[in-house]
């Protein structure tokens, strides 16, 4: 299991990587602040004692994303290729029926190895930034959607709308719901319709941005406004936090696209998704030369 000090010597690496790129990795701090000691999803390697190489896995029922870094330092070693070998064995390939390796799009670095690899490209995730500066920071939202926090009776529903409206198999919305309900500095919402359960949505608070994630209504209570509702009320606590407000979404998503920007969300980042196609074996490339896995 990934220390304390490891994990912070982590958010350093990802600092400095960002920095050096010009680009945001997506490394969903809020599942990797969860995870569980018996999970073997994180992988390391170490130069003097110092982590200088990180990949993280995410898995969702049979799918798996990754994403990592490496060290501007320590690039051209084989570091990256070493850990994709750790992390994704023969038993593990054929456990998952999905890899998908996400990169920011302005990555160059990212670019260079994929073209080593085997893959396809998959699909892009646009981050949207709704800024204080937004008009609907000092728009009262209307009453239409009523939002209060989830409890362990909402636990069906929650599992249900990841279902119904993010094509999760079962075991991965319950493996999803699992992982997300007690998150440090999140709130699960259940947006209700008079008085019914219509929805829900999750909201990760950090020092000055708020992220929203799975945003979700039931099909009977679509085109009722209720998205855009809840997406004013959740753009008005962000005003009075001080916090801006941020949410990824799929290119794929026209619907969803269109409603985030009627309310005042712009695209600030792209990240680009690349399915590991099968015919690629990493077996020779897990040298383990100063690296330690996790």
């Amino acid at each position: 299991m990934i220390t304390h000090t490891q994990w912070g010597q982590i958010a350093e690496l990802e600092q400095i990587c960002n920095a050096h790129d010009g680009i945001h990795l997506k490394l969903n701090w809020d599942m990797l602040r969860t995870r569980r000691e018996d999970q073997h999803d994180d992988y390391v390697a170490v130069r003097s004692g110092r982590i200088v190489g990180y990949l993280g896995l995410y898995c969702f029922g049979h799918k798996i994303e990754a994403c990592g870094m490496v060290h501007p330092d320590y690039r051209r070693q084989g570091l990256f290729s070493s850990l994709l070998g750790q992390a994704f064995t023969r038993e593990r390939r054929e456990s998952v029926e999905e890899i998908l390796l996400n990169a920011p799009a302005n990555s160059l670095s990212a670019k260079g190895l994929l073209q080593s690899l085997d893959v396809q490209f998959a699909f892009s995730e646009y981050q949207m930034t709704c800024s204080r500066q937004n008009d609907n920071y000092k728009v009262q939202p209307s009453s239409s959607a009523a939002l209060r926090p989830a409890v362990s009776l909402d636990r069906a529903d929650l599992i249900k709308l990841d279902e119904l409206c993010f094509d999760y198999p079962q075991h991965a919305a319950e493996q999803y719901y699992e992982a997300t309900i007690d998150i440090p500095n999140s709130v699960t919402y259940i947006i209700e319709a008079d008085g019914r359960t219509a929805g829900k949505v999750r909201v990760v608070h950090e020092a000055e941005v708020s992220w929203i994630y799975g945003l979700a209504i039931y099909p009977e209570y679509r085109r009722q406004g209720l998205g855009r509702d809840t997406l004013k009320q959740l753009i008005q606590q962000a005003a009075i936090s001080g916090r801006s407000l941020r949410l990824e979404v799929a290119l794929n998503n026209p619907g969803a696209m269109k409603l985030y920007k009627s309310v005042g969300f712009q695209i600030t980042e792209v990240q680009d998704y690349y399915r590991l196609l099968g015919s690629f074996s990493f077996d020779n490339m897990a040298t383990n030369t100063h690296n330690k896995v996790q």
